[in-house]
């Protein structure tokens, strides 16, 4: 290649890295085709317009060049762990944990491929101590400390042999060591905000789940409220789309897409919208989210729902939101955040059409539903104590892994009920009249869904928040189910 197109293409390369880091995708794309036009035999080039391209929600396309870079290059291991969590997000969960496996039967210590594969341990075959279990070759590692660590605490959450006061303190040490950003100052272009203000106040929404999640049944008949007098701004870290898209859309003054940045980016991209207040939809469930919240990039700040299984560690939230069942006198020792307890429930709840009538004539049978994750060591024993058959529900029922650590685990007779879809599930919970919620993660949508259809609900008590979430929809089913807007008028002098 001549020196002047060497040039060329390198000074390509340069902005089309700035512009990825930047978050700004479609520019990404076009600089990174360019240069693949260049020099269509450099892997590298096609590895990071796949990840553009996906990062832009242009998956096929993003696929089509991760073949074209492995071809070029097949133990290029970033692309294969790519492809994996495209795999997974479009539901292959076998295939990705496949190609996981492939990489790391050749590079057994690949921090990219074990962090991934402990994601899918976890969150779709439900093994929170193996998830664990796999990053510990990473907790020594300075590149991979951080996120290693992290999935251990997460982990915790689900199945622990810490009490919940000694889980809650490595939170807060964690959210200080590795959530904080000494020494960053916002950008000049963020510091002057925006200029269009309609005479409103401007409140953000930020969080990865504007979509049918708990985050849709449990927040938007609130914020369906807040938006007849404040003006909405939703900050999406979240690539799904689907009907519970569509309402947070339909209230949305305006709507930001900030998905695929980092912390210093996103925190700039907060503060330029001038909010008056912001809640924080994301939690733990984003962790990139609550780094970028260290800096108080927002007037006012209140953890709400999303991720909200336990205190987020920071000292920069005017406040968490729960209730007085939720989160009973003494319970300020396990949080950093000042508690904020409403009157009644601390949630709403959007009851969907499809949520199954009550009725008298249910089985005799009990059932054990939610996240797989949530069966624990100490809930297994607390089941094997009842000599008789159970039956678990959840889509991931369909992954043999799931079931299986299950089966191995258990002394009595199991039945899996894997669900095709949210409806599909309510119809199969309506069927049972008693459920045992789970422990030490609770049922919290979960739980206010079988309420809701008429289950009772055996309870086990713990202290800490993701502990707590049926025993508070139990206390308050009926304030749940009378359509009142959750918690709606209480927000009003937050803002």
């Amino acid at each position: 290649m001549m020196p002047s197109r060497t040039a060329e293409l390198n000074s390509t390369l340069q902005r089309a890295k700035a512009a990825r880091e930047a978050g700004h995708w479609q520019s990404a794309i076009a600089l990174y085709s360019a240069a693949n036009e260049v020099d269509g035999a450099r892997y590298d080039i096609k590895h990071n317009l796949a990840l553009s391209l996906i990062a832009a929600n242009q998956t096929s396309d993003g696929l089509l060049y991760l073949s074209h870079a492995l071809a070029l290059k097949p133990d290029l291991w970033p692309s294969h762990v790519l492809k994996a969590k495209v795999m997974r997000g479009s539901g292959l969960i076998e295939e990705a944990d496949d190609v996981l496996t492939h990489v790391l039967k050749h590079d057994p210590r690949n921090g990219h491929a074990l962090l991934a594969a402990a994601d899918l341990d976890m969150n779709e075959f439900g093994d929170a101590v193996g998830a664990r279990e796999r990053v510990v070759p990473l907790l020594s590692d300075p590149a991979f400390k951080g996120e290693a660590e992290m999935t251990t605490l997460m982990s915790k959450l689900y199945d622990r042999d810490e009490s919940d006061e000694e889980l809650s303190y490595m939170l807060m040490d964690f959210a200080k060591r590795e959530l904080s950003m000494p020494g960053f100052k916002f950008s000049a272009e963020a510091l002057v905000g925006v200029t269009n203000r309609t005479g409103r106040k401007r409140v953000g929404l930020l969080s990865p789940m504007f979509c049918a999640s708990p985050v849709y049944f449990l927040t938007i008949s609130t914020f369906r409220e807040l938006a007849k007098s404040f003006d909405l701004i939703i900050l999406n870290r979240g690539s799904k789309e689907d009907w519970g898209t569509q309402a947070f859309r339909d209230i949305a003054t305006e709507w930001h897409n900030v998905q695929n940045i980092d912390a210093e980016t996103l925190a700039n991209a907060i503060k330029k919208q001038s909010l008056d207040v912001l809640f924080d939809l994301g939690g733990w469930s984003d962790p990139i989210g609550l780094k970028a919240l260290s800096v108080k990039p927002a007037k006012k700040m209140f953890k709400w729902v999303g991720g909200q299984s336990a205190t987020t560690g920071l000292t920069t939230f005017d406040g968490f939101i729960t209730d007085h069942v939720q989160s009973p006198e003494g319970a300020e020792r396990l949080h950093s955040e000042p508690l904020v307890r409403l009157d009644g429930s601390y949630v709403g709840y959007e009851r969907p059409e499809y949520l199954p009538a009550r009725t008298a004539q249910k089985s005799g049978a009990v059932c054990v539903i939610g996240n797989p994750a949530k069966i624990s060591r100490v809930f297994l024993q607390e089941v094997k104590k009842r000599n008789r058959t159970l039956s678990f529900i959840d889509r991931r029922y369909s992954l043999k892994r799931t079931w299986k650590r299950i089966q191995l685990n258990i002394t009595q007779n199991v039945r899996f009920i894997a669900t095709v879809s949210h409806k599909d599930y309510l119809n199969s919970v309506s069927k049972f009249s008693k459920i045992i919620d789970t422990f030490p993660y609770s049922g919290g949508l979960t739980a206010i869904e079988a309420l809701g259809i008429g289950c009772q609900l055996e309870i086990l008590e713990g202290q800490i928040f993701s502990s707590r979430h049926a025993l508070s929809h139990r206390e308050n089913l009926e304030f749940l189910l009378t359509k009142k807007i959750g918690a709606g008028p209480k927000f009003q002098h937050f803002i």
